[in-house]
C-alpha cells in the first residue's frame, strides 16, 4: 500500500484543463481562499474559495500523496458563528468536490486516524498495519521518503522525540534531550537518511543528528545564537532544502518577538553546519518568516514573510522563493493581508476559476 503513496494531487472542476503532473504551492489564508502557485514565478494557476464569515476561518492545508484529496483545517460544524471554534479537520475529493468532515478536533480519537507530515495528509492504514496510531499528544509528525520511519515530536513543554513501530502503531522509543529544561520549542527535518532534532530555548539551542536506529540523543551539538528575541519562549525551527539545513526564528504566532522590547529584531534564515552549529550564511534578514517549506525535489525553499506583530493583521506579507545553494530571492510577490498556511503538492490539473464550497454547514458531503 506504501507504493501507492505516489502520484500528484488532482484538482477538478468544471473547465480545468489537463496537464502533466506539476509542483505547485498551496496557499491558504485565514479569510478562506486556497491558491495553487507556480513555484517558479510564483503567479497563481487557479483558486479555491471557502465562505467562513463569522468563524475562525482556515488554519491549515495538505494534500494526499495519491493526487486525490484536499484536506483543510475548518470551523467545527454545527457551532454558533460567533464561537469561532476551531478546527475539524475536512477532506475535499479533489475530482468532484464533495467535502465532508474527516475527523474532530486535535486531540480526538478520530485525528488518530491521519498523520500529516510536511504537509502531505496520510492515513494511518496507508503508512502502517492499523487504522490509527497513537498520535494524540503529539504537534508534529516526520515520515521518511522511504517510507519505513515516523517519527514524532512534542514542540513545547515536554520536548521529545518519538519513534513510531509501524506494525502496531505504537511508540518503541522516546527519546528526551539530556539536562534541559522543559520550556522551549522543539522541530525536526529529514536530509536524506538523517534526521535533525532541534530544541531552542531562551538561553540557547542543541541540535542533533538522529538515525532510525538511535536509542538516545546525547549532549547534541551547541548551535551559535541568534535574533534578538527577549521572551522566555521563542520559537526557532530548522528546515532542510536539498542537503542544505536552515534555521530560523519563526514570527506571527502569539509568542512573535516583536511584540516585545521594542528593538528591531532581525529577520531572515540562517545555512546552519550540523557538525559544528555554527551560522554559516545569513538570508533574507529584511524578512520575517511566519513558515518556511522546503521543495521536494530541487534545493529551494519557499516562504511567507510577514511585517506587523501577532495582535496585528499581517501587514505588509510576501511570498518567497529562495535558491538555498546561495541563499539569493529567486522571485517574491505579495499576498492579500492575512495570516497564511502553505504546503507543497503535485497537481495533475488546476482550476481555471473560481471553486465555492462550504464544508461546515454540515459534516455531510456537500452535493
Amino acid at each position: 500500500m506504501r507504493a501507492a503513496l505516489l502520484a500528484g494531487l488532482v484538482l477538478a472542476c468544471s473547465g480545468l484543463r489537463a496537464q502533466e503532473v506539476r509542483n505547485y504551492i498551496l496557499a491558504e489564508r485565514r479569510g478562506g481562499v486556497i491558491e495553487v502557485i507556480e513555484p517558479a514565478t510564483l503567479r497563481t494557476a487557479g483558486e479555491l474559495h471557502f465562505d467562513v464569515r463569522n468563524t475562525a476561518g482556515l488554519n491549515g492545508v495538505a494534500s494526499t500523496a495519491d493526487g486525490t484529496t484536499l484536506y483543510v483545517e475548518g470551523p467545527i460544524a454545527g457551532s454558533p458563528p460567533e464561537a469561532g471554534n476551531c478546527c475539524f479537520l475536512y477532506a475535499i475529493d479533489v475530482a468532484t468536490l464533495r467535502t465532508a468532515k474527516a475527523a474532530g478536533i486535535r486531540g480526538t480519537h478520530s485525528r488518530d486516524a491521519f498523520v500529516n507530515s510536511g504537509g502531505i495528509m496520510y492515513r494511518a492504514n496507508e503508512i502502517s498495519s492499523v487504522d490509527t496510531i497513537a498520535t494524540r499528544s503529539l504537534d508534529e509528525y516526520y515520515f521518511s521518503s522511504d517510507h519505513h520511519v515516523l517519527f514524532g515530536i512534542h514542540r513545547f513543554q515536554q520536548l521529545v522525540l518519538d519513534v513510531f513501530d509501524l506494525n502496531d502503531g505504537s511508540v518503541t522509543r522516546r527519546m528526551a534531550p539530556e539536562r534541559l529544561k522543559n520550556d522551549g520549542f522543539a522541530s525536526g527535518a529529514w536530509s536524506r537518511d538523517k534526521f535533525y532534532f532541534y530544541v531552542a530555548q531562551n538561553d540557547g539551542a542543541r541540535l542533533w543528528t538522529v538515525s532510525p536506529e538511535s536509542t538516545q540523543l546525547g549532549p547534541g551539538v551547541t548551535v551559535e545564537p541568534f535574533g534578538l528575541c527577549q521572551r522566555e519562549f521563542c520559537p526557532k525551527e530548522i528546515v532542510t532544502a536539498g542537503e542544505h539545513l536552515f534555521v530560523y526564528e519563526r514570527f506571527g504566532s502569539k509568542a512573535d518577538p516583536r511584540d516585545v522590547g521594542g528593538a528591531k529584531i532581525p529577520g531572515g534564515v540562517w545555512l546552519l553546519d550540523p557538525q559544528t552549529g555554527k551560522l554559516l550564511r545569513h538570508d533574507a534578514p529584511n524578512l520575517h518568516f511566519t513558515t518556511l517549506i522546503p521543495d521536494r525535489t530541487e534545493p529551494t525553499l519557499y516562504g511567507v514573510a510577514a511585517e506587523g506583530t501577532s495582535g496585528a493583521p499581517q501587514a505588509p506579507v510576501e511570498l518567497v522563493r529562495i535558491d538555498a545553494r546561495d541563499g539569493h530571492t529567486l522571485a517574491s510577490r505579495p499576498l492579500d493581508v492575512d495570516y497564511w498556511w502553505i504546503a507543497e503538492a503535485s497537481l495533475r490539473s488546476v482550476p481555471s476559476g473560481e471553486i465555492k464550497v462550504t464544508p461546515w454547514e454540515s459534516s455531510a458531503p456537500s452535493p
